[in-house]
């Protein structure tokens, strides 16, 4: 994240914590965690806000299916605590992956984001403080192993990037990648 004031972008005395659980229930390889993330708030700005983050993610197997979900909240980790509007930022994706022996087929789902806040938009000049950004990414590919740990793929994505403002027109991409 960013905050307007590369003077001030690390939090002080940060605390990282995490939990992961991995097992097998009812024929499915289940696979957890859970992060936090907390600190106080930024040594040269004095009304920076504390940092609080968390983050968690399941991945679930069964035969050849795998399904993954990630999830995400920086909360307003990076604006200051007198702003009006908030920043902020949050996202999540989900996947899916279906093996075929050297084939794998896969989709999956991305969505992000982020306010500015206050302070943010006044320190660079930038648009709306409260404007939504947001990014959503759709992705589907084919992979294939070649064999002696050789493989490769193929992958579409189409983004649909907003910047929260009505009056511009965004480019949203579609990309292949090989």
């Amino acid at each position: 994240g960013t905050n307007g004031n590369t003077a001030a972008s690390n939090h002080q005395e940060t605390i990282e914590s995490a939990v992961g659980w991995s097992g097998e229930l009812e024929g499915f390889a289940i696979q957890a965690a859970l992060g936090a993330k907390n600190g106080n708030g930024l040594a040269s700005w004095k009304d920076g806000n504390d940092l609080n983050v968390i983050t968690g993610s399941i991945k679930i197997s069964q035969g050849s299916w795998t399904v993954g979900y990630h999830v995400y909240d920086n909360g307003d980790s990076y604006g200051q605590s007198t702003d009006s509007t908030k920043a902020s930022s949050s996202g999540w994706n989900t996947a899916a992956t279906y093996d075929m022996g050297n084939i794998t087929l896969g989709i999956g789902y991305s969505y992000m984001e982020a306010v500015n806040g206050t302070t943010y938009n006044s320190t660079v000049a930038g648009d709306g403080e409260s404007d939504v950004r947001s990014t959503d990414i759709f992705q589907v590919g084919v992979g294939y192993a070649l064999g002696g740990g050789v493989s490769t793929y193929i992958q579409y994505s189409d983004y649909d990037i907003d910047d929260g403002v009505q009056t511009t027109t965004e480019v949203s991409p579609q990309v292949v990648v090989m």
